[in-house]
């Protein structure tokens, strides 16, 4: 995608994402496998991971700067209903646990 070329709210988006999830190498949104899938797939295509600043000269730094923190909040969110960095979800919910209406849940006493 060049500066000459428009983009598209759906391709800014989904370009967006995949520069955000290229560059998060500490994994605080994205797990590893995503990650190192953009990272390979720019590394591929261009022969480098273009950098946040990269991504918003080529979307536009008004457009990038209201959807960017979109991104993120949905990236949080989904993390969120994921279970991940959430020390309640670390077994993956696989030991002793019973459906509900609302979920699962580990009975503590029988009162």
């Amino acid at each position: 995608m060049s500066e000459a070329e428009p983009i598209d709210d759906e391709n800014a988006v989904t370009f967006l994402k995949a520069v955000l999830a290229a560059n998060d190498t500490e994994y605080e949104l994205w797990d590893q496998e995503k990650v190192e899938f953009h990272r390979t797939m720019y590394l591929n295509r261009t022969g480098f991971i273009p950098t946040v600043e990269q991504a918003m000269d080529i979307v536009g730094h008004d457009r990038a700067a209201q959807l960017i923190p979109v991104i993120i909040e949905w990236r949080k969110f989904d993390n969120i209903l994921k279970g991940k960095h959430d020390p309640c979800h670390f077994c993956e919910g696989q030991n002793k646990l019973q459906k509900w209406r609302f979920g699962l849940a580990s009975p503590k006493s029988a009162d």
